[in-house]
């Protein structure tokens, strides 16, 4: 089925080893492997006969068994080094990085030869096709284009990928995109037959390559119980297929972990939609908070500081008042002395004129005190409405 990648190697060999030598200066790398199943034995000849002497001192290429599912990222890792990723965790964890020889390949075009990734290999196979083979097509070439040109008739059923991991396409029109790697083709439509209650026979962890306990994570799945099925390792789950192939109660057992894992991720999402939105509402309110601190400071600084400027104008007040009082005092004490003076002064004997006179001068004293003392007084009033 799936040689897209074996007819890339075989095509452009050296095209993979410059890409792994350019991901090998980016990560650091001490030493690459490149791993081929024994049964692409023109692929892994292509790869040696191009490999240079310097570049095997770094460069490994090793043949793998034909095992499905051994392709898998950490099934290669384990078969290859003999280190296993933890439940959770990801190759770089164990020192190890994996890729796919296309994406060394689109890696070399991108960097020697200033090309992006549009197009890639895509296997076309199946009963529905005349002429099955691989195909150099461009990204968004429409699956109907791939089928016409290997000459496909009466096409029932077309699936995306392979036969364990693949999705069937309702529509022929739809493109190819990145990670096409395989059109599959039957002139039947399959019908799966009718599933029927597990019986715990066990054969689904027999076969299970990342071993789990398919049947619980099935029945955790089934009752929607996702904070169980999460203790069963659901996400370790690489979805190959094995455990629902072999069922004999044909149970969708892979469709089942897809549902959950899509529901604990939606439930993921509304959990951190959540948490953001309760996080800006606590902002929120420590923000009125603190607006609230910062007005009852400002008033109360305002109040001090009015009650300070009005303490300093009465201050004021009573030094212009206690003035204008002993003003008032010493004018009276110096009438009060003229008048004891005028009262000592002899006036008897005196002439009409004289007396004529002295009373003019008592006369004018007498309005100039009365406009003295209504000076003081108006200067008084304006003292205390300031």
């Amino acid at each position: 089925y799936i040689t897209c990648d074996a007819m890339l190697m075989q095509d452009s060999p050296r095209k993979i080893i410059d890409g792994l030598l350019i991901m090998r200066h980016a990560l650091k790398a001490d030493k690459c492997i490149i791993a081929i199943e024994d049964n692409k034995k023109a692929a892994h000849t292509m790869l040696v006969n191009v490999l240079r002497n310097d570049e095997a001192e770094i460069i490994s290429i090793i043949q793998v068994p034909t095992i499905y599912p051994a392709g898998g990222e950490k099934q290669v890792i384990k078969v290859v080094t003999g280190k296993e990723v933890p439940s959770h965790g990801l190759p770089v964890d164990v020192g190890v990085v994996c890729h796919n020889v296309g994406t060394a390949a689109a890696i070399a075009d991108a960097i020697l030869s200033n090309q992006p990734l549009i197009e890639r290999y895509v296997t076309v196979t199946g009963d529905a096709v005349k002429r099955p083979r691989n195909l150099n097509v461009l990204c968004g070439t429409p699956i109907e284009s791939l089928l016409k040109e290997c000459e496909g008739v009466n096409v029932q059923q077309c699936i995306m990928g392979g036969p364990m991991m693949g999705f069937e396409l309702n529509d022929k029109s739809i493109p190819v995109i990145k990670t096409t790697n395989c059109i599959l083709t039957s002139n039947e439509k399959y019908q799966a037959p009718t599933s029927m209650p597990c019986i715990r026979c066990g054969e689904c962890a027999k076969v299970c390559p990342a071993q789990l306990v398919p049947q619980q994570l099935y029945w955790y799945s089934h009752a929607q119980d996702f904070d169980k099925v999460q203790d069963y390792n659901l996400f370790d789950c690489i979805e190959c297929g094995c455990c629902a192939y072999v069922c004999p109660s044909h149970i969708p057992l892979v469709q089942y972990y897809r549902f959950a894992k899509t529901e604990i991720w939606a439930q993921e999402r509304d959990k951190q939609k959540s948490d953001a939105a309760r996080e800006r509402h606590e902002f929120r309110l420590y923000r009125m908070e603190r607006k609230k601190a910062e007005d009852e400071e400002r008033k109360r600084r305002k109040k001090e500081l009015l009650k300070a400027t009005a303490g300093e104008k009465t201050t004021e007040q009573d030094k212009k008042k206690a003035a204008i009082e002993a003003a008032m005092a010493r004018v009276k004490a110096k009438r009060e002395q003229q008048d004891a003076e005028a009262k000592n002064v002899n006036v008897e004997n005196l002439t009409e004129a004289q007396k004529s006179a002295s009373a003019e001068v008592e006369q004018r004293r007498a309005k100039a005190r009365k406009k003295q003392q209504s000076n003081l007084e108006d200067g008084k009033k304006e003292s205390g409405s300031s």
